[in-house]
Order: structure tokens, then C-alpha cells, then sequence
């Protein structure tokens, strides 16, 4: 028997696709699929621009989109395997890295160094992180493009792989719409004109397909005829699940207020409780760094307001900066900023150059409105990954600490004071700020009594800063009248006692004017910081507190209500010493005149006292008072005084040992002997950061109210850092500690807290 002498087709190898094809003269199909990939990649790089607002992002997304193509061609031709293909990819990654991710880092923008390698490491795993946590536009900060770059690396090559080596493919556009709803996902809650881009997406979706089902159909024209029917019915499901995707995207991105994303449920990164109310420090401004040089701020105006904080919550004793409230998030949460802060406040734009000296803390100086800040120097790293920021009142922070020897760049916008007319028409605005407490009613009165009949709440807050203005001004220094500092309840109880001898400084006149135009339904709040001089260098006594106030269609506009420093007390009326008087010899005093005594029988009958009687004993009452005082005391009141008392005596002396790093160190270990007294044994032949992992698991809800890594590396830093500490770093110290006894004792039962300071675990040694 015969065998057949037809020629047969030969198979494409299962999995190879068509590209062996396309070497034979049909580049044309490639170069299709890459123009798809690349027009694709650009709507992924617009939904990833409104969190980034650069050009790079461009750059780096096209970037890595044409590496990887490239590289799926290359795969494809060498007929790779994942392993190789994978090993390939992560080699572009670091070549092109640093010229696409991390230019400021890298050497003339190209070449690595330690950190842009560190970054390009660890980006593709704790840059996520980042940037949900970065208020956008974040920019080129750091690592944070390699989000962007990494999507659009593995997408384009999936891609590519998908259309020159699978079987299927007309979906090789799935990779592409994964990348683009992943940037829908973690942008901001604004999108850059959704229905466009959808419409666009899905029209280049449809005609790539379309071309690749083309494709697969010419290279099928020889197939059964039974096929072809499976070939169109395939090529509809694409096109419908397209059109799906594509209709499921659009409303993930659309604008408006109910988009939510990843970045809109992040959960806020700070809490700003844990820092004491910087306008208790003004007073410290004048008695300790009066001509002290605390920093230079090169580019500030004279009569510029440097800005270190903006507080909003008054609790009776003192006004602070609001955080984490649930009713005004937006206004009260601090979050990490990326290289440019967005900010649309109508404002003259400048660059202005700030290098920390004397001052010390964590509220960083500003200037109006920040739109832009970069860390430079040694901290530059630390200073500028802890950086956070309130876009709500202006205030920042920097956690890491500012120090002599910091510096940095800011990009302000700054506006001039409305004029008085413009203010006197101007109604109250509507920004909702926290509710105050403690408000003294000698201040509601006095707000009512001066603003009565005043026709706008303009013309009422300038009625207020001009009576306030008929004060006198003295910061209660030796040779001034006597100004008691602070700006509680009972200090402005004292400071308005007397409207006509008002007898105070900024820190007082700014409090007392915020709170009054609150009474009068104008939102206010205090901005604490220093007036610029015209010369750079800020010293403490440029220090001032400003009340600022909120007005429909002006906005936020600052007064001053502060006396003029000239404008004090008369001599007369200022209380003086006792002048010395020339001494002067008393006369004797006149002899005394004897007392002639009564007769004899005017003279009184002593009766005499009755005769004392022996009262029985009972011995039995007093046995029985004794049993019933005396057991007790001995076998409870005792013990339970000596263990308080032994705790106590402890406590005090670590808190004030001689040695201030001591202080620090007993602070921990107060910590851990309390955790000790509750059941727990932190080991202690562990360092300070292995105790606090161990107290982390021990008590679940303790990271709710402070970080106890951050604690410990603290009391590491402070115990062996070269030099003695401040007072103020342990007293510090010792304040942060109470979040963290707080959040043990939410962990556990109370009467098991209670329990605890009757425990004597944390005196035993532990073998």
C-alpha cells in the first residue's frame, strides 16, 4: 500500500506562537504590538500622574515599557525560559534604575550609588507603602517612581510575551488593563479625566485586538473549517470581556467625592498628641535664648511670620495643635509629603533657605505656605523620610528631631494682609475647627460687650484687635510690671480682670483674641512662631504668637492684637520696693502702773475641786479594739504601704538621678517592671529594642498609643551617644512613657491593672 506523497504543514511548536513567522519577513505585526504597548502604557502613566505630578513619570514609565518589550522580543527569539527572562528583567531593572527611578540619587543621573542601589532593591516592596502614605504630588521622592516603573516593566513584558509566544494572543492586553487599574487604585481621589482615558483605553483595546485576531485568523486560513466557528467566538468573548474591563475602570476612576482608593483608606501615619503645646515653650524664648541665633532664614521679608506651629484646639489649660480627629480629618491629620506639597493659595512664590542653629525640636520653621521642601546634608535621608505635614493649618513636622547643623530648602507662596476696608466688609467663613473648653466667661462677656452692634464679623474681629491693643505689653522680666506667663483659664481670667490695666505679651493678647472671635461665631486659631527682622538670623526674642482668622472670600487672615513693646506701665503704677527711712531713736515707754489688789471680801471662793474617783478599766473593750485595728493594719495596710512606698522610692530615684542618661534608661526600665508586675517578663538580658518586641506581643493594643521601637531606639541613642543630655531630653522622656503605659494597660483587664501595683515580680531578680 501507497503512502501518501502530499506534503504536510509543519506545526508551530506548542507555546512558540507566531514569532518564528515574524522572522520570515512579518516584523510588521511586532512592531504593531509594541506601538500598542507603548500608547496603552501612556494612559497608565496618566493615572498614575495625579499622585506623582511630574514629567519623569513619563520617562520612566515609556522607559521600562520599552525595556521591556525589548526584552520579550529578545525572550521570544532566544526561547527563553522564565528563569532567564526573569534574571534578564531584574539586571534592566538595576542598569536603568538609576536614571529612571532614582536620578537625584545616582552620579550625573546614571551612575549608582549605595543608595540608589538600596532603593531600586527594596522599591518594589516598601515603596507601595510610601507612597499611599505621601500627601500627593509626591514627585521624584526617593525610591517612590519605582512603583510606576516596576508596573510598567512586568506589564509591557507580560505584554509582549503574551502576543509573540502564547496561543492566545489577542489577550495580551490584559497585563496592560492590570497596570492601569493598579494606578486607578492607589491615586488620588481625583483622577486625570477618567471618561477620555477609559474611552481611549478601550478603543486602542478594541483595535488591537481586532489586528491580533486578524492575525490568528490568516494563520489559520488553511484550518478545518469546524475550527473557524471556535475562532470567532473566541474573538467576540475578547472584545466583550474588553468592553467589561473597560466599563469597570472607568467608574473606579472617575472623579468626584465618592471615589474611593487605597491611598483614601490608609490609615493616618502620626499622632501629634505625644509633643507638648510648642506656645508653652514662649516664654522660655525670653529668659533663655533671648540673643540666641535659633536659625537664619535666607530669603524672609522683613516682617515675615516664620511659622513653627498653628494651633487649633484650646482645652482650658493650653492651646494645641489638633490631631486625628474623626469629625475633621482633613483639617487635623498629618501626613508625609513628598518633594512638592500642593498648595493653591494666592501668594507671591519664593525660595527661601532655612539652617537650624540653637533651636531644637520637632516643629519645623515655615514660611506662609509650603509648596515645596528638600532636606539637604547628612540628615537629609532621615529628616526627609520623617517629614510630615498639615496642608490644613501650614504646620510641619519633622519627627526625626531638628538640630544645629540641619538645613533646607522651601518653596513658599506668601499674600499680603487684606486691607482694613476689604476686612470690614468681609463676612465669617465656614472652616469647622475643634470644639474649645475652658473658656473663661469674664472672656465671653468682654467679646459680646466690644463687638456689640459691629455690622460684619470683620468690622468685629478689627474691634477686637484694637481694644485688645489698649493693653500694656511686658513679658514679666525684672525690670517690667509683673506678667505671669502661660495662657490658661485663670491667666486670662487675670489678664482681662481689669480691661483697662491689661498686662500682658503676644502669647496671652493672640489666645485672648482667637478665643473671643470663636465666641462671636469667626473660625480662629494661633499661629506660634518669630518675626522676621530683614536680617537671616532669628534670634528669641523675634518670638510672637498671631491670632489668625477665617473669613468668606479672604480666607485666613492674621491680626495682631499685641500692645506695641513700647507701650507699658507708668512708673507711678508699677508697685516699688520700700524706700529706707533714717533711723530714729524711740522713747522709753511710761512706767507701769501697779494693780492695786481687791478687798479681802471681794476676793472669790474657790470652791475647790471634787474629789477624784477611780474609773474601772475595761480591759476587755480595749483587747478587742486591738484585735480588731491592729490585725489588719499589720497583715494588710502594711504591706500593701511598703510595696506602694518601695515603688515609689524606685521611681523617684530613677527619675532623678544624678546622672540625666540615667534618667532615660530608669524611664525604660520603669516600663519593663511595670510589664513584669502584669504577668509578663521581658527578657532582661535582651537589648531595649528586643524588650519592645516582646512587649508588642504581650500587649496587642499597645501600638495604638505610641511606637515602643522608636521608645527604645530613643533610650539607646540618649544612653550612649557621646555627652550628657538635657534635663529637657529626660523630662521628655519620661512624658512620651505615659502613652506607653497607657496602651498596656488598655490591653489587659483593669482590675488586673489595679492588681499590679500590689506586685512584688518586678523586685525579684530574674535568674
Amino acid at each position: 500500500m501507497s503512502t501518501s506523497t502530499v506534503p504536510r504543514r509543519a506545526a508551530v511548536p506548542a507555546g512558540r506562537g507566531h514569532f518564528g513567522e515574524l522572522t520570515r519577513g512579518r516584523a510588521l505585526w511586532v512592531a504593531v504590538d509594541a506601538v500598542a504597548v507603548m500608547a496603552l502604557l501612556t494612559l497608565v502613566a496618566l493615572a498614575f500622574f495625579p499622585v506623582y505630578g511630574t514629567g519623569w513619570l513619563f520617562l520612566t514609565v515609556l522607559g521600562f515599557g520599552a525595556i521591556g518589550i525589548g526584552l520579550a522580543i529578545l525572550a521570544a527569539h532566544r526561547r527563553w525560559g522564565a528563569g532567564r527572562t526573569g534574571m534578564a528583567g531584574l539586571a534592566a531593572w538595576f542598569l536603568a534604575g538609576s536614571f529612571l527611578v532614582m536620578p537625584s540619587s545616582a552620579v550625573a543621573m546614571v551612575v549608582p550609588t549605595p543608595r540608589t542601589l538600596f532603593g531600586l532593591l527594596v522599591g518594589p516592596v516598601t515603596a507601595w507603602r510610601d507612597m499611599l502614605t505621601l500627601e500627593p504630588p509626591i514627585g521624584e521622592t526617593f525610591n517612590l517612581l519605582a512603583v510606576p516603573g516596576f508596573v510598567a516593566l512586568t506589564s509591557a513584558l507580560f505584554a509582549m510575551l503574551i502576543s509573540l509566544t502564547s496561543r492566545r494572543p489577542m489577550l495580551a492586553w490584559l497585563p496592560l488593563a492590570g497596570a492601569y487599574i493598579v494606578g486607578a487604585a492607589v491615586g488620588s481621589q481625583v483622577a486625570y479625566r477618567p471618561l477620555v482615558v477609559g474611552a481611549i483605553f478601550f478603543v486602542i483595546v478594541l483595535v488591537w485586538s481586532s489586528h491580533r485576531r486578524g492575525v490568528a485568523r490568516q494563520r489559520l486560513a488553511d484550518t478545518s473549517p469546524r475550527v473557524r466557528p471556535f475562532l470567532w467566538a473566541f474573538g467576540a468573548a475578547t472584545l466583550a470581556v474588553a468592553g467589561l474591563v473597560a466599563a469597570a475602570v472607568v467608574p473606579v476612576v472617575a472623579a468626584g467625592p465618592e471615589r474611593t482608593t487605597l491611598r483614601a483608606g490608609a490609615v493616618p501615619p502620626i499622632d501629634v498628641e505625644r509633643y507638648s503645646s510648642p506656645l508653652q515653650g514662649y516664654r522660655a524664648n525670653i529668659t533663655q535664648h533671648l540673643a540666641d541665633v535659633l536659625f537664619e532664614v535666607d530669603g524672609a521679608a522683613e516682617g515675615d511670620i516664620i511659622r513653627l506651629a498653628t494651633l487649633d484646639r484650646y482645652d482650658g489649660l493650653s492651646y494645641r495643635v489638633s490631631t486625628l480627629d474623626n469629625h475633621l480629618v482633613d483639617g487635623t491629620t498629618f501626613a508625609r509629603v513628598g518633594q512638592w506639597i500642593d498648595d493653591d493659595t494666592p501668594g507671591a512664590a519664593r525660595d527661601l533657605a532655612v539652617r537650624i542653629r540653637a533651636y531644637e525640636g520637632v516643629w519645623t520653621p515655615t514660611v506662609g505656605r509650603t509648596t515645596e521642601i528638600r532636606f539637604d546634608g547628612d540628615r537629609s535621608i532621615a529628616l526627609g523620610e520623617n517629614f510630615f505635614y498639615n496642608r490644613a493649618s501650614g504646620t510641619g513636622l519633622a519627627t526625626a528631631g531638628l538640630r544645629d547643623g540641619d538645613h533646607y530648602t522651601l518653596g513658599t507662596t506668601t499674600a499680603p494682609r487684606p486691607s482694613a476696608s476689604a476686612i470690614g466688609a468681609a463676612p465669617a467663613g465656614a472652616h469647622v475647627l475643634p470644639e474649645s473648653q475652658g473658656v473663661p466667661d469674664e472672656l465671653r462677656t468682654l467679646a459680646r460687650l466690644w463687638t456689640d452692634g459691629a455690622p460684619t464679623a470683620g468690622a468685629a474681629a478689627l474691634r477686637l484687635e484694637e481694644n485688645l491693643r489698649q493693653g500694656y505689653f511686658s513679658h514679666g522680666q525684672p525690670d517690667e510690671a509683673a506678667s505671669a506667663p502661660g495662657h490658661s483659664e485663670r491667666r486670662l481670667m487675670t489678664l482681662l480682670a481689669d480691661p483697662g490695666r491689661m498686662v500682658g505679651d503676644h502669647e496671652q493678647y493672640a489666645v485672648a483674641m482667637a478665643l473671643m472671635a470663636r465666641e462671636i461665631d469667626i473660625p480662629a486659631r494661633v499661629i506660634y512662631g518669630y518675626r522676621a527682622t530683614g536680617s537671616a538670623a532669628v534670634t528669641g526674642q523675634q518670638v510672637g504668637a498671631w491670632p489668625e482668622l477665617h473669613f468668606d472670600g479672604l480666607g485666613w487672615v492674621t491680626f495682631d492684637p499685641t500692645p506695641p513693646v513700647t507701650n507699658t506701665l507708668e512708673d507711678d503704677n508699677v508697685p516699688k520696693a520700700p524706700e529706707p527711712q533714717p533711723y530714729i531713736e524711740n522713747p522709753p515707754p511710761p512706767p507701769l502702773r501697779p494693780e492695786v489688789p481687791p478687798p479681802d471680801e471681794q476676793l472669790p471662793i474657790d470652791p475647790g475641786e471634787p474629789p477624784a474617783q477611780d474609773a474601772p478599766i475595761d480591759w476587755a473593750l480595749i483587747g478587742a479594739f486591738v484585735a480588731l485595728t491592729g490585725i489588719p493594719l499589720l497583715t494588710v495596710v502594711v504591706p500593701v504601704a511598703v510595696v506602694l512606698g518601695l515603688k515609689l522610692r524606685r521611681r523617684s530615684q530613677r527619675r532623678h538621678h544624678p546622672v540625666i542618661a540615667n534618667r532615660v534608661a530608669g524611664a525604660w526600665a520603669e516600663m519593663v517592671d511595670r510589664a513584669r508586675d502584669l504577668g509578663r517578663s521581658p527578657s532582661t538580658a535582651g537589648t531595649r529594642s528586643e524588650q519592645a518586641a516582646g512587649l508588642i506581643d504581650d500587649f496587642p493594643r499597645l501600638t495604638q498609643t505610641t511606637d515602643p521601637i522608636s521608645l527604645a531606639k530613643e533610650a539607646d541613642w540618649v544612653v550612649f551617644a557621646p555627652g550628657e543630655p538635657t534635663e529637657r531630653v529626660a523630662a521628655d522622656y519620661w512624658g512620651s512613657s505615659k502613652a506607653l503605659h497607657r496602651g498596656m494597660r488598655r490591653s489587659i483587664n483593669p482590675l488586673r491593672w489595679i492588681a499590679s501595683f500590689l506586685s512584688t515580680k518586678s523586685f525579684r531578680r530574674v535568674k
